[in-house]
């Protein structure tokens, strides 16, 4: 409530005047000013005021309450419905309601507080009203084709409102309503004379934030078409309970009679009602998946001796246990090629064939000193080394010799044809060949460099230096100190201790103890022993990595060298231009060498060309290797033991039994599992 007198400080009288007007709510001249004793102080006081009102509208418009009052002084006028209402109108309210104001002046009779009294309401302004649409069930159950979902709603167009002085209040939203409901694609069709919604297939309903509404499939087709998977409940998103009858009548609206798996179906909306939840994952229709044919394989006829004559697995050639040397006679037949066996069909859900996959016939050539017959057998031609790459088989020439590398031979330095060692390769000796390599015993402290593989029949040790290089495998019993790059595999029996391995193909070491311990061992196509480290944490390093010249990129580069030395000269020669202009102005009797040097010179260049390309399709593969390659340890992998693929490392703290270590292309990260 104003109050009638006030004390104010003013620095004149004609602002204490004002000040005191707007504090006690009067007119200027119902207010009288006393100078007081302190300067700049006046006693302010009213006298013959008339009854005062000060009246809030809200910042929307919408509403206008009392903010403050007071009653008449001396001679003036009391509120009556009329001055209240003018009041009110001068305060910017367009239309009071008398009955409002007669209930204002009953309780300003009485004395009561009437602060916050309201005084007039505006009207709301609607806010526009996108479509939508009202379901008629439970979205988190299942809708079957042709049933209701709801009914849409129509888009609302915004209206202005009416504020308390009289005057439009238009919505907050702006913008238009919307229509986000898109029946392409959304699993629903609607009736455009009653807007109901109906569903148009099996699933589960969903409506996004943005209002569209779509039905989620809870069938699911593989991607080989053998398989439909379902998530079955027992009831429906109307609240009827689902039957095998249902599901079997939705499957037929599909085209899926035959492949259904009626008693599948039946136990999984058995379990549902059970349990009172959904049963995911159900195979509710299954086909036959065809039988993929089998490529064409080498069946070796010869072995080694010690072999299994009439185990046929014994017979086959196998990247882990095989012999890489069989001494073989001339005229011996060495192999025979098998044709690729033919798949069977299987049949898609729908009852369609589905072809399978057929086998490709092996592409494997006669090499030196080998002959194929026409019935696909290989013959030696003469007594030598049988030797199986990846395409072609062979037999060399071999050097034996009967005991050790040692002073008695000195270093073994071959032009051609395999090495076979009886013995050992001693300390400081050192064994250089084109071919393969083969040695009886071990290999210790000492160097071989082979073309080819080696197969060493005991360990290698390597305490004081030496090394081991070859462009194929490398097998042996063991290795401790060792320093070992293969082309391919290297395939070893028992332990791996403190060395070094770089395979461009794949490290194992599984046959006996298979331990790896300590050093580092690298590989492109994977890693697989029984056992990483050891229990006293030795630090041990088993990394899959694009070795440096992944593959035969390093004669590539090689090749590329030289036929950029090659370009180069014959630019030196004939110089810069045109070809044609070069040949216009080179002397009639010398055009067809320089012909000849053009020719040379720009097929130089477009073999630079299909080495890059060769070079990058290598690289593309070597990578696509290595994202399928795995590191397994069959039995335990101790703290201290660390794994990296592609940069990316993962150190154990704590063993780990029976682990694969991949890369995770999604993460670009290395996981176990």
């Amino acid at each position: 409530m104003f109050a009638n007198e006030a004390t104010i400080e003013a620095l004149s009288p004609d602002d204490a005047l004002a000040e005191a007007s707007a504090l006690l709510g009067a007119p200027p001249q119902a207010v009288v000013l006393t100078p007081a004793a302190r300067k700049h102080t006046y006693a302010a006081k009213l006298e013959n005021c008339d009854a005062r009102l000060r009246v809030k509208i809200s910042d929307d418009r919408l509403e206008a309450v009392v903010e403050n009052w007071g009653p008449a002084v001396g001679a003036g006028a009391p509120f009556d419905v009329d001055s209240l209402g003018r009041a009110v109108r001068a305060a910017g309210v367009a239309e009071p309601v008398e009955s409002t104001l007669q209930v204002l002046l009953a309780k300003m009779a009485a004395g009561e507080d009437v602060t916050g009294f309201v005084l007039a309401e505006g009207v709301q302004p609607r806010e526009p009203r996108d479509a939508r649409v009202v379901l008629s069930g439970n979205p988190q159950y299942p809708v079957f084709n042709g049933e209701p979902i709801g009914r849409k709603l129509p888009p609302k167009p915004g209206e202005p409102g009416r504020g308390v002085d009289g005057k439009p209040v238009e919505p907050l939203r702006k913008e238009p309503p919307r229509d986000p409901l898109v029946q392409d694609n959304s699993g629903w069709i609607m009736d455009p004379e009653t807007a109901i919604l109906h569903a148009r297939g099996y699933g589960q309903v969903r409506q996004a934030k943005d209002g569209q509404l779509t039905i989620a499939p809870w069938l699911r087709i593989s991607k080989d078409r053998v398989r439909i998977v379902a998530t079955l409940h027992h009831t429906d998103f109307a609240g009827h309970p689902i039957t095998p009858a249902r599901i079997t009548d939705a499957l037929g609206r599909l085209g899926v009679k035959d492949t259904v798996r009626p008693e599948a179906i039946e136990q999984a909306l058995a379990q549902a009602k059970e349990t009172d939840s959904p049963v995911a994952d159900v195979a509710i229709a299954e086909g036959e998946s065809p039988l993929n044919g089998e490529d064409g394989s080498l069946d070796m006829l010869v072995r080694r001796p010690g072999e299994i004559a009439d185990d046929p697995e014994m017979m086959r050639v196998n990247q882990r246990e095989r012999s890489l040397f069989t001494s073989v006679a001339e005229g011996t037949v060495i192999a025979r090629l098998l044709p690729p066996v033919p798949g069977k069909p299987g049949r898609d859900v729908f009852g369609r064939p589905i072809p399978p996959a057929e086998g490709a016939p092996l592409e494997v050539e006669a090499g030196d000193n080998v002959e194929m017959t026409p019935d696909g057998e290989f013959r030696a031609l003469i007594t030598g080394v049988v030797v199986v790459t990846e395409h072609e088989l062979k037999v060399l020439e071999m050097l034996e010799i009967d005991g050790d590398v040692d002073y008695s031979t000195g270093n073994v330095r071959l032009e051609k044809g395999l090495l076979k060692i009886k013995g050992s390769v001693r300390e400081g000796f050192s064994v250089y060949t084109p071919e393969d390599v083969v040695v009886g015993g071990a290999v210790e402290s000492a160097e071989i460099i082979a073309g080819g593989s080696v197969e060493i029949g005991g360990g290698v040790l390597m305490g004081s230096g030496g090394r081991i290089k070859a462009g194929g495998d490398v097998t042996c019993q063991f290795m401790e100190n060792a320093s070992v790059e293969a082309g391919g595999n290297v395939i070893v029996r028992h332990n791996i201790s403190n060395s070094e391995v770089i395979a461009h193909g794949t490290v194992i070491c599984v046959a006996g103890k298979g331990v790896v311990q300590g050093g580092t061992v690298e590989a492109v196509g994977g890693i697989e022993v029984n056992e990483a480290g050891s229990e006293a944490g030795v630090a041990t390093r088993l990394l899959l990595s694009p070795n440096s010249d992944c593959g035969s990129e390093k004669a590539l580069k090689q090749e590329r060298v030289t036929m950029e030395e090659t370009a180069e000269k014959i630019a030196a020669v004939i110089g810069a231009g045109d070809p044609r202009q070069i040949l216009e102005r080179t002397p009639e009797h010398k055009r067809k060498e320089m012909a000849q040097l053009i020719k040379t010179r720009f097929v130089a260049l477009n073999r630079i060309k299909e080495i890059e390309r060769e070079i990058d399709a290598l690289r593309q593969a070597c990578m696509e290797t290595l994202y399928r390659a795995r590191i397994v340890v069959r039995r335990v992998a101790h703290p201290g033991a660390t794994f990296t693929i592609l940069g990316k490392t993962l150190k154990l703290n704590e063993p780990a039994q029976a682990c694969t270590v991949r890369y995770d292309m999604n993460t670009a990260s290395v996981g176990m599992e």
